[in-house]
């Protein structure tokens, strides 16, 4: 209800200027979030042609390339290493950079201006300093597409803006483009991270999910229901009017804080939520969000991850961890929940 019902207003929580877990207020990179419909409609279409569940198929290719060359350059002349410095983070970096059409040359700077998004423990100079070199590059980056078109989605965005005669600026374009890299670069890496503990930590459910040719969404969404990037609620809802929630009053004014995963974990929905089974009978899950702001990469994402967990499994089928479980840390001062690092051995 609070993700859908429109008397539950990201905009008007936006300025109230809610609790945060970054040192400044939210960027340009948010645009999207800050929105209401129906503010929110022109800009939500002008990436959604790039994000369907048919594109995404499409983008497999790319994805079975990109992690076969990333499998190869983890086993040259060794037997252990590091799967998210040598394979997630660089997987992700080159999947998403690769479908927007950014040149080779300065992506890994761009990685480092953008973890300023997700960090918590960072001053605000710093946060802003970061925040300008993501949106400048993507200013850049967009005005280039604007005077020669290449085949990506931010040269598609801008087809979609001008054909349909959406009042969306280039420097909107810009900055939901600088919004898609960061969240994808970073989210996919650490997603892919905790999905791969929890398989290695049941190794027999790892056969079980790699066991298809197929892609299947169902073992996809019951690993990232049992493994929430998402570290605390959701950004805030301001109620429109006054209502009632659960038999709880509220008052026109008051801030919402969603919990997706406390609501991916509900045991009324999932019953023994704690176990990840990938036959347990299809459930709506709420790890993309709901309503307007789904994320639009969502598709993407599930193929991403299906894509990289079975190439691993099928490369390196005796792969473990190196170290027990319990010793694995997860990383400090981020908004989102990642390991630090994966150490294994085949």
């Amino acid at each position: 209800m609070v993700l859908s019902d429109r008397r539950f207003s990201r905009a008007l929580a936006q300025q109230r200027d809610p609790s945060r877990t970054v040192p400044a207020p939210d960027s340009r990179l948010q645009l999207l979030a800050h929105l209401d419909p129906p503010e929110h409609t022109p800009f939500r279409k002008v990436f959604n042609s790039a994000f369907t569940a048919a594109r995404a198929q499409q983008y497999k290719p790319l994805m079975e390339e990109i992690i076969s060359s990333r499998l190869d350059q983890l086993a040259s002349g060794k037997m252990h290493g590091d799967l998210v410095g040598e394979v997630f983070e660089p997987f992700s970096l080159q999947l998403v950079s690769d479908v927007m059409g950014l040149p080779a040359e300065g992506r890994d700077d761009l990685r480092v201006w953008s973890i300023a998004q997700h960090r918590t423990s960072i001053s605000r100079q710093d946060f802003e300093r970061d925040t300008d070199m993501v949106t400048s590059y993507f200013d850049r980056i967009v005005e280039s597409r604007r005077l020669e078109a290449s085949a990506d989605i931010i040269s598609e965005a801008l087809c979609v803006r001008d054909t349909q005669g959406l009042e969306v600026t280039d420097s909107d374009v810009a900055a939901m483009a600088a919004g898609l890299f960061v969240t994808g670069v970073h989210a996919l890496a650490d997603q892919l991270s905790l999905s791969s503990y929890l398989l290695f930590r049941e190794p027999r459910k790892m056969t079980e999910f790699s066991g298809g040719q197929e892609f299947d969404s169902r073992y996809v969404d019951e690993l990232l229901r049992c493994t929430p990037i998402i570290q605390g609620p959701l950004r805030a809802r301001c109620v429109v009017e006054d209502l009632e929630l659960g038999g709880v009053h509220l008052r026109g004014g008051d801030l919402v804080l969603p919990l997706i995963s406390a609501a991916n974990y509900d045991m009324e929905i999932f019953p023994d939520p704690l176990r990840l089974d990938f036959n347990r009978h299809k459930r709506p899950t709420l790890t993309f969000g709901f309503g307007v702001h789904f994320c639009q990469a969502a598709q993407f994402s599930r193929v991403a991850v299906a894509v990289v967990l079975a190439a691993m499994h099928n490369r390196f089928p005796g792969m473990r961890l190196a170290i027990p479980h319990l010793h694995l840390s997860l990383s400090q001062g981020k908004r989102i929940r990642s390991l630090e690092k994966i150490p294994v051995i085949w």
